[in-house]
């Protein structure tokens, strides 16, 4: 009987201690413990802290003011001291320019007991093209404090579309180097002319003679004069002038003379035979003479 009175007494204590406990999880369930700004929690900072003020408190400057999208960028947080050098921490959401609260962008961090008052927040800019909003809380003072203080501040960025820019296209380089006149414009190996022009230079370069580079005997920046190199030039060939710092000038065209060579004994002289004879201008020297001498002939063989 002894034993039955004390279950009897026992079991109801038991009851009452269950009870109280469930309540008690339900209350935690019901009002869980408001968030806080550090690394492991996230909210709106007015949960706890009240509605806080802007004016010069928290600050909030991101490294680019206009990031390319989907790119990585930080943003400077400063936080202003209080009286109670109590935890700081930070919260960014996402807002619009007139400061209206919106979605959490995740971004959040602070330091239980240090009181830091300086963050470095890492964002990733979104992919669209636009201007985004950002509201930035801070906090200064522990829960519950009077000396706690809540402000926020925004900043924005902008996502600008991608400008291709087309290659730059490089002129040309021309040669300030300008020859007007070769002096004789024909001639043999070994003969001396004269370049006429201008833009030369003051430091001696060197004569581009068809495909053989030759040194000037005499330069100065309008008069060159050099001697035609020896060479297998066919019956011309292209004078230009390289100045000692710039580029080939234009080319003017030097001719060959044809050089008469000795006859063999017994050989009779052609008329084809004689370059100043084929290279008269007038046809009708040639002719007139051709005429002369047919008319001695004719002349002589009546005659006889």
């Amino acid at each position: 009987m002894k034993i039955y009175s004390v279950k009897r007494k026992t079991i109801p204590k038991i009851a009452v201690l269950a009870t109280g406990l469930t309540v008690a999880i339900l209350a935690a369930t019901i009002h869980p413990t408001p968030a806080q700004a550090f690394p492991n929690k996230q909210a709106e900072c007015t949960t706890c802290h009240g509605s806080g003020t802007v004016a010069g408190m928290t600050t909030a400057m991101p490294s680019t003011s206009t990031p390319a999208a989907g790119a990585a960028y930080t943003v400077a947080i400063t936080i202003s001291a209080n009286a109670s050098a109590g935890d700081t921490g930070y919260w960014i959401a996402n807002s619009t320019a007139a400061g209206v609260t919106g979605t959490t962008t995740g971004v959040y961090g602070g330091y239980n007991g240090t009181g830091a008052l300086s963050y470095t927040a890492p964002m990733t800019a979104p992919t669209a093209v636009g201007t985004y909003y950002y509201k930035v809380w801070a906090v200064n003072g522990s829960t519950g404090s009077p000396a706690t203080t809540t402000n926020f501040c925004l900043f924005s960025i902008t996502v600008a579309p991608v400008v291709t820019v087309p290659p730059t296209t490089v002129p040309p380089v021309t040669s300030a180097a300008v020859i007007t006149m070769l002096s004789p414009r024909h001639g043999v190996p070994g003969s001396t002319v004269t370049v006429t022009g201008s833009g030369f230079g003051a430091l001696n370069g060197s004569v581009q003679f068809g495909d053989t580079l030759t040194t000037a005997s005499a330069w100065t920046d309008t008069e060159i004069t050099f001697v035609v190199p020896d060479g297998n030039y066919g019956r011309s060939a292209l004078v230009s002038v390289i100045p000692a710092d710039d580029t080939a000038s234009n080319a003017l065209k030097f001719r060959f003379d044809r050089v008469r060579t000795a006859q063999p004994a017994g050989h009779h002289h052609s008329f084809a035979d004689d370059p100043s004879f084929r290279d008269r201008q007038s046809v009708g020297h040639h002719d007139a003479f051709r005429d002369e001498v047919g008319h001695s002939a004719l002349f002589g063989l009546a005659k006889d």
